[in-house]
C-alpha cells in the first residue's frame, strides 16, 4: 500500500469492494437494531417520521431483492460475488417471507391491527390524518395541498383551473394486465371483451383508478380520446398512447369541475398492499407449491377493489395452481397494484425478466372515429433493447480511476 493510500492514523483508504452478502447481511442487522429504537407510530405534528414499521418494511423489501433471481439464481456474472450471491439458496426467499409475515404478524389486523388494507384503494394517496380510514400507510411523504399531479398529469383539452398538460401516456401493455371484474383475463372471463368496441367495460376497477381512457368520467365530462378528439387533440400536444394516468389524483369524476387545489396529496414509499404481495411471492418461492398464505395475500387484494368472489369463492384464482403459475399471477397483481409506485421498473430487473420484456414495443391506441362508430388500432410506440449489462448501473470512471481496488460493474 503506497503513502497515498493511508491517512494519518493508518487506515487504509482505497479499500475493495464489499461482497453483496456481506452488505445484506449487515443491513439486516441494522434494520433490526433500529426497528427495536424506533416508536411504532406518531401523534399528527410528527407524523411521516420513520417508524419501527417502515423500517421492517424497508428490511422485508430488501431481503425480497436479495432472494431474487438477479442476486440469487440468475446472476449476469455467476462467481462475481460482488453484484450477487456465488451460489443459490432457496431459503433466502423463506428469510424475505419471514421478514413480511413479522409485519403482518405485529401490525396487521390480527397484530396491534394499525395497519390493514384501506377499503378505497384512492384514498391510499390522499389522506394521513385519519389512520382509521387509511390503516395502509407506513412511510411516505406529505406533499402538502395543491393541484401539482393533476396539472401536470391531468387530461388535454381543459382549461382555467382544469388545466392539465398530460404528461404521463399509460401504455395498451398496461392496460391489457388488468383482468376483468371476475378476476380472470379477458378470453376467460364470464364477461364480454371486445377490444375493437369499448374494452374497458367489466374490468378490475384499479384499471379506472390508474388509468383515464376513451369514455371515462373526468371533471363531469366524458373523455375523447380518439384521434382530433377534445382530450386528445392533434398537434404539438397530444397522448401518444390515447391513454392518461389518474393514479394519486383527487377523486375529480364526476362530481369537480376543476382542481380547487386543496386536495392533500402523499407520495407512498412502504405501504400494508405491498408488504402483502412481498409475503405471497416470497412463500410462493419458497414452496414447492402455493399454500393457503399465498392464496389469501392476493385475494385480499382483490377483494379490496371489489373483483367479484366467484361461486367458488376464489376471486378468480384458479385452484391448486403451479408454483409457476402462482409466479405469474403474483408478478401481474404487482404490475396492476403497484402501477405507477416505481416498482415494476426494479421489479423487471430483480426477476431478471428485463432482456425479454423490452424485446416488445411499448404500446399505445390510435382510436379512429368512422361515423358513429370508432375504430381501436393498437400502435407501437416505442421500440426498446435492453442489454444484459443494464441490470446495473455504471460505477462512475472517476471513482473507479481514483481507486485502483475499486472493480466496475459487469461488462461495463
Amino acid at each position: 500500500t503506497s503513502l497515498m493510500d493511508v491517512n494519518d492514523s493508518g487506515e487504509v483508504l482505497k479499500k475493495e469492494r464489499t461482497p453483496y452478502d456481506e452488505i445484506v447481511n449487515y443491513l439486516d442487522n441494522e434494520f433490526m437494531e433500529l426497528s427495536k429504537i424506533l416508536p411504532s407510530s406518531y401523534d399528527n405534528v410528527n407524523i411521516g417520521r420513520p417508524t419501527s414499521g417502515a423500517c421492517l418494511a424497508l428490511r422485508a423489501r430488501m431481503l425480497m431483492f436479495a432472494a431474487s433471481p438477479l442476486f440469487n439464481e440468475r446472476t449476469i456474472e455467476p462467481g462475481n460475488e460482488l453484484v450477487g450471491y456465488a451460489t443459490y439458496d432457496r431459503n433466502r426467499w423463506n428469510l424475505a417471507a419471514e421478514a413480511a409475515k413479522e409485519i403482518i404478524t405485529q401490525f396487521g389486523p390480527e397484530g396491534s391491527g394499525t395497519l390493514g388494507l384501506t377499503s378505497d384503494y384512492r384514498n391510499i394517496f390522499l389522506n394521513f390524518y385519519d389512520k382509521s380510514n387509511n390503516p395502509e400507510l407506513i412511510f411516505f411523504r406529505q406533499t402538502g395541498k395543491n393541484k401539482n399531479i393533476e396539472t401536470k398529469n391531468g387530461p388535454l383539452g381543459f382549461s382555467g383551473n382544469a388545466l392539465g398538460f398530460g404528461r404521463t401516456n399509460p401504455t395498451q401493455n398496461l392496460v391489457e394486465s388488468f383482468p376483468m371484474k371476475d378476476g380472470k383475463m379477458p378470453g376467460d372471463s364470464k364477461y364480454a371483451y371486445n377490444p375493437m368496441n369499448n374494452p374497458y367495460v367489466d374490468r378490475d376497477a384499479r384499471l379506472n383508478y390508474t388509468i383515464l381512457h376513451n369514455g371515462s368520467t373526468w371533471l363531469g365530462k366524458q373523455l375523447e380520446t380518439y384521434q382530433g378528439g377534445t382530450h386528445n387533440p392533434s398537434g404539438a400536444q397530444y397522448s401518444q398512447t390515447s391513454y392518461y394516468m389518474c393514479k394519486f389524483m383527487g377523486k375529480y369524476d364526476a362530481n369537480r369541475t376543476d382542481y380547487d387545489g386543496d386536495m392533500l396529496h402523499l407520495w407512498v414509499m412502504y405501504r400494508y398492499g405491498e408488504v402483502l404481495l412481498n409475503y405471497a411471492e416470497a412463500l410462493n418461492e419458497y414452496l414447492s407449491s402455493p399454500s393457503d398464505d399465498v392464496y389469501n395475500a392476493i385475494i385480499s387484494l382483490r377483494k379490496r377493489v371489489g373483483i367479484e368472489p366467484g361461486d367458488d369463492e376464489m376471486y378468480g384464482l384458479k385452484k391448486s395452481m403451479s408454483q409457476a403459475e402462482m409466479r405469474s399471477v403474483i408478478q401481474n397483481e404487482r404490475r396492476i397494484e403497484m402501477a405507477f409506485e416505481e416498482q415494476r421498473y426494479w421489479d423487471i430487473r430483480r426477476w431478471r425478466i428485463a432482456e425479454d420484456i423490452f424485446k416488445s414495443p411499448l404500446k399505445g391506441l390510435a382510436i379512429q372515429v368512422s361515423g358513429s362508430s370508432l375504430t381501436y388500432n393498437e400502435i407501437d410506440v416505442l421500440s426498446t433493447i435492453f442489454d444484459i449489462k443494464r441490470y446495473f448501473y455504471p460505477i462512475p470512471y472517476s471513482e473507479v480511476n481514483k481507486n485502483k481496488n475499486m472493480v466496475q460493474n459487469p461488462n461495463w
